[in-house]
């Protein structure tokens, strides 16, 4: 009999229990039950395939029957695997009152759900609208160590509820945690040991350095395909750019017109790419599939490429090679220069056992390192930089003040720089979010409450004074699902680079990217209202889990907007489509919302311009099509290992910006250092208000508070 359900067990789930039974940390479990009921905070070592992030909840369903738990996981593809796996296990349907799922755009849980399987990042926004996290009495962080930015606001907030809920119950799990970091942070932590995994792994590293990291990658994965025993492939890469390239030379290489082989000695096999911003059902493609069947003396394989989305928390039924490059993609944020550039970095050892675990869930496996054993261990760093010291803090600093918090008291468990803080508080208060002494004003309220970032939070709520507000939320929502406008299929070859040459010059608008996003969305709207939403993704090569995000993001984004006009906050209006100010309203719009992150051209330059602050010089991306003749555009900052690049970018005449915020734009001429950009703003102001050049800064009111930078 089911002791959650009471009700008798079905066979399927009587079999899946039996193996449930014989993974390593269910002999635990009695002990972990009772020490998680007598502490406070419990910190869980368990090797990866030691079982611990399926049958811990479940022990603790029985353990607190009358309690609300939540699981967290970092990624959405973890997330919804182990809500499907506790369900099977529990012999329950995910979205019922025992197992329930929440992420970005998906919340199948009911009032009365007991067990959530929890995105990092939902939680925190759970805990942002109840102040705290009052709903659940067991809250387990699994793979606390990768250190997120969300996972670890979530845990300050656990650190400050200790104080003041007796009841809360933290556990805290990793196959790879700093045990004494954790313990150190949380006073009276108790830590628990599950030794073991279900299979054994062996490690395997590369003779000598390689000449190229690539070939080396290649050639390893070409010779476990041919060469060793049954079993999938999974390999780790950095990107997506990589993991499409590698899928490409494999190809090429296995079964491609110059193969390495015949067919019948390559045996068949079936490749597939895994990232976050593939399809949900994709992913659940490349997981769940099984390896084609050799008809000849070939052995079937599959094949899965892979960023780090395959780390953690997902099981991988038949995967036992895994291919690691040791690499991985960092996003880093510079407070100076106001930009994040993308790193291309070697992994952590942590990481790298994350990696190899993967090869030993289902059976014994193998895992191969592209470096040498000494390179490993001395070019490796021993464990990832936290997430909160690589960031931005502006959304993070607006969290921690939504959940009732200091950013600067805030007890961090790695801190960010104080610097990086301090600049986050300049443009939150820039953007009106905080007052002058760092508290939180009504607007900032509302932009915190917006599943958006706070620059496009705050040209949502702009959006109101302009009559744009349904347009500016489509383009806030293209903005937010592409991660930057990201909207198309890469191409592989020049004859795909030709063909979307000519579909981006289709929906190309003149004044830039913004309003070029705006058109690719409205005509995928309208080819879904015409039942052709296929056909539109196929024919323009437009990446359709992005489109549908963006659908998912500006209904969430309708519906608060539309509950703060009914509550007499704000209004909710849309442009006509014969308004002859149609596209000027919208493009002031979003100049006022992005009036901290303008730039001007360098005079008799064709390629370069500065940032208004921050003085900072930058180039086109070489998407953005813009004429000779703009001189000034709004846009979103990102280095490159050749620069700082203006990604996003709208052109906007001089006078329209100023119109746009005339305020903000007023008091900056007076700030403004000597140069080409405080002479046109001066000379602009002058064509404006028809005083002299020379007067402009005598004449017009002085500010009323100083600059931040």
């Amino acid at each position: 009999m089911n002791p959650i359900t009471n009700k008798p067990y079905s066979a399927n789930c009587k079999a899946v229990r039996a193996a449930a039974a014989k993974l390593p940390v269910a002999q635990a479990l009695p002990k972990l039950r009772q020490t998680i009921r007598d502490n406070r905070v419990t910190i869980l070592v368990g090797e990866t395939g030691s079982g611990k992030t399926t049958q811990l909840p479940q022990a603790l369903l029985e353990e607190f029957p009358h309690e609300r738990i939540v699981l967290t996981q970092n990624r959405q593809l973890a997330a919804r695997k182990v809500a499907d796996r506790l369900a099977q296990e529990l012999d329950v349907e995910v979205g019922g009152d025992i197992v329930g799922l929440k992420h970005k755009g998906c919340n199948l849980t009911t009032p009365a759900t007991r067990l959530t399987v929890i995105t990092d990042g939902s939680l925190l926004m759970q805990a942002k609208a109840e102040q705290n996290l009052q709903s659940p009495k067991v809250v387990i962080i699994d793979d606390a160590h990768e250190h997120t930015a969300a996972t670890d606001l979530i845990l300050g907030l656990l650190k400050s509820l200790t104080k003041s809920l007796d009841d809360l119950k933290i556990v805290i799990m990793s196959a790879t945690i700093d045990t004494d970091l954790f313990r150190q942070y949380f006073e009276g932590a108790v830590v628990e040991t599950v030794s073991g995994r279900s299979y054994g792994v062996e490690i395997v590293y590369l003779p000598e350095p390689p000449m190229s990291e690539f070939d080396a990658l290649l050639d390893v994965i070409i010779h476990v395909h041919l060469y060793e025993k049954g079993g999938d492939i999974l390999v780790f890469v950095s990107g997506v750019k990589e993991a499409l390239k590698v899928i490409n030379h494999v190809q090429a290489a296995l079964t491609g017109p110059k193969a390495c082989m015949k067919g019948d000695e390559v045996g068949p096999i079936e490749i597939f790419p895994l990232y976050s911003q593939l399809a949900a059902e994709k992913q659940d493609t490349a997981v769940n599939s099984v390896a084609p069947v050799g008809r000849t003396i070939g052995k079937g394989r599959k094949i899965i490429v892979a960023t780090n989305i395959a780390e953690t928390s997902i099981t991988l039924v038949g995967v036992t090679h895994v291919i690691d490059s040791g690499r991985v993609k960092v996003k880093v944020w510079d407070p100076r220069s106001e930009c994040w550039t993308l790193h291309d970095l070697w992994a952590s050892k942590d990481v790298a056992a994350q990696r190899a675990g993967r090869a030993g869930r289902t059976a014994p496996g193998k895992a191969y390192r592209m470096a040498t054993r000494e390179g490993f261990h001395s070019q490796l760093p021993n464990r990832s930089v936290a997430g909160i010291q690589v960031c931005d803090m502006i959304g993070e600093s607006l969290n921690i003040l939504t959940m009732g918090l200091n950013p600067i008291t805030f007890p961090y468990i790695v801190a960010p720089a104080t610097e990086t803080v301090m600049t986050a508080f300049g443009i939150l208060q820039k953007l009106g979010a905080i007052n002058p002494r760092g508290e939180l004003t009504e607007s900032g309220k509302a932009i915190s409450g917006l599943p958006c970032s706070p620059y496009n939070a705050y040209t949502v709520l702009l959006s109101e004074s302009f009559g744009c507000t349904s347009q500016i939320l489509s383009i806030v929502s293209i903005i937010e699902a592409s991660e930057g406008g990201q909207v198309f299929v890469q191409p592989t070859n020049e004859e795909e680079k030709k063909a979307l040459g000519k579909i981006c010059a289709f929906f190309q608008h003149p004044s830039g990217d913004h309003l070029t996003l705006f058109n690719i969305y409205m005509a995928y709207r309208q080819a879904s209202l015409d039942n052709k939403t296929d056909e539109f993704v196929k024919e323009n090569t437009l990446r359709k889990s992005v489109l549908r995000d963006a659908d998912n993001t500006r209904s969430r984004l309708v519906g608060i907007m539309f509950n703060r006009a009914r509550n007499n906050k704000g209004t909710f209006r849309s442009l006509r489509d014969d308004d002859p100010m149609y596209y000027v309203k919208i493009i002031s719009a979003l100049a006022a919302g992005n009036f901290t992150r303008v730039a001007k051209r360098i005079p008799n330059s064709k390629t370069l311009f500065e940032t208004v602050r921050g003085g900072v010089t930058v180039t086109l991306d070489h998407h953005t099509k813009l004429s000779q003749s703009s001189e000034w555009v709004y846009n979103e900052l990102q280095g490159t290992k050749s620069g700082k690049v203006m990604r996003l970018a709208t052109a906007i005449v001089p006078e329209q910006l100023i119109k746009s915020f005339p305020v903000h734009w007023i008091d900056e001429q007076f700030f403004l250092p000597e140069g080409h950009i405080k002479d046109a703003l001066v000379k602009t102001i002058a064509n404006m208000t028809g005083l002299p050049e020379k007067d402009v800064l005598v004449a017009l009111p002085k500010p009323t508070k100083p600059r931040d930078n």
